[in-house]
């Protein structure tokens, strides 16, 4: 996840995790490709002098799991939803 080194600086890395994954001040264009196509949309990305980072992938299921270093990782804060209905 893209992080900027200010505020890894200011919060260090677990807390600027979380502020970006549940902040939604910041905001860059989310979007998905199938695999196979990956390569393809970096090389078109780059010749177009810009960048994306791969974040993660879609799974079959309901859950979302996130990874820290490469280790299961648990968010313990929950962000906006959007698309609760108030009762």
């Amino acid at each position: 996840l893209p992080l900027s080194k200010a505020m890894q600086f200011s919060l260090g890395r677990e807390a600027s995790l979380t502020m970006a994954l549940t902040g939604g001040e910041d905001y860059e264009l989310l979007f998905t490709i199938p695999a196979a196509n990956r390569q393809a949309v970096m090389d078109v990305l780059s010749a177009s002098n810009l960048s994306a980072t791969c974040i993660g992938q879609i799974t079959s299921g309901n859950d979302i799991s996130y990874r820290y270093e490469d280790k299961p990782w648990q968010l313990d804060v929950a962000g906006y939803q959007h698309f609760e209905t108030e009762s």
